[in-house]
């Protein structure tokens, strides 16, 4: 089940005590960066030693 922004779980709140929910600004966001990276990143970032290289 997804959240509604505006009353998150309205049945299941009625039953069960939530966590506080956590304030989201738009600048938090920002400064956390991306939580995953994609596949063409991952290998960008890559460094290869010369040592592990095979060259076929």
């Amino acid at each position: 089940a997804m959240p509604n922004k505006v009353d998150p779980f309205p049945k299941l709140s009625a039953v069960v005590k939530l966590p506080p929910r956590k304030a989201a600004s738009e600048d938090a966001a920002a400064e956390g960066g991306p939580r995953r990276r994609s596949r063409e990143e991952r290998a960008a970032r890559r460094v290869r030693s010369p040592d592990r290289a095979t060259d076929g």
